[in-house]
């Protein structure tokens, strides 16, 4: 049992960890071309926030994240009724 028991610590200790450090390939602004949705039973396609969403993706040095997404042709609301409509809309943020 203890041979077991040191053999795994020697392991722990030896072993590398498999994830590698790729964060300067993501950092920096991202644009969005595209979103899409693929269901996994029928593997149907849909473009939930139309054909041509806009929104942006931000990766730090100090690894924070930000995104911003807006579906395709959504106007700035006017009045508190639309504002209340677009939140609840598939155009707002995830």
């Amino acid at each position: 049992m203890i041979k077991k028991i040191a053999a795994l610590l020697l392991f722990l200790l030896l072993a590398q960890p498999a994830v590698a450090d790729d964060r300067d390939k993501v950092v920096g602004t991202w644009k969005l071309l595209a979103w899409e949705v693929e269901f996994q039973d029928s593997g149907k396609r849909e473009s939930l926030y139309g054909t041509h969403p806009s929104g942006y993706l931000i990766f730090s040095p100090q690894g924070r994240m930000m995104a911003l997404l807006e579906g395709e042709g959504r106007k700035t609301p006017q009045t508190d009724d639309e504002r209340a409509r677009t939140s609840r809309s598939r155009g707002s943020l995830l």
